[in-house]
């Protein structure tokens, strides 16, 4: 069982190790993009390494808290498997066991309020683009004066 939970662990890590790479690669992309012609799909490049930026600050931190939550769990379980097991009563034992895996219910009520939260203050906010009463009074009387000319 130990065994199965070391090679869990090391998957884990490799893709926090992936979604950390894939960040700065991200972030690598958009300094260059100014200093790179692209083509006919810069806009679409810029737009997609934009919302990988996005998703990455979303998923992230979420694999950095799933990575110390598992290694907790997977720590303490195997202390208690490992040493306490003949040492404690059989009650203090499973009270033990059931103690680590509260852990697991812990952090399946936490991260979904990270991910709320993260998505949040991710969220684009809305900008609205007020024109100035002069520059719509200046494009009113050149309508105008145009309509006049043509008749």
């Amino acid at each position: 069982m130990l065994i199965i939970y070391i090679i869990l662990f090391v998957i884990d890590v490799c893709v926090t190790i992936g979604d950390f790479a894939l960040t700065i690669l991200n972030k690598k992309h958009m300094e260059s993009r100014f200093r790179k012609v692209y083509g006919k799909n810069h806009l679409s490049l810029t737009y997609q390494i934009q919302e990988n930026m996005k998703t990455m600050q979303i998923i992230f931190p979420l694999s950095i808290a799933h990575s110390i939550t598992f290694l907790i769990f997977l720590t303490s379980t195997t202390c208690v498997r490992q040493f306490l097991q003949k040492a404690v009563d059989p009650v203090s034992y499973l009270a033990l066991i059931e103690l680590c895996n509260s852990v697991v219910a812990i952090y399946t009520c936490i991260i979904p309020l990270i991910f709320f939260k993260l998505r949040k203050k991710l969220k684009p906010s809305a900008t609205r683009i007020v024109q100035s009463g002069s520059a719509q009074t200046q494009e009113y009387f050149e309508i105008l004066n145009k309509m006049y000319s043509k008749t």
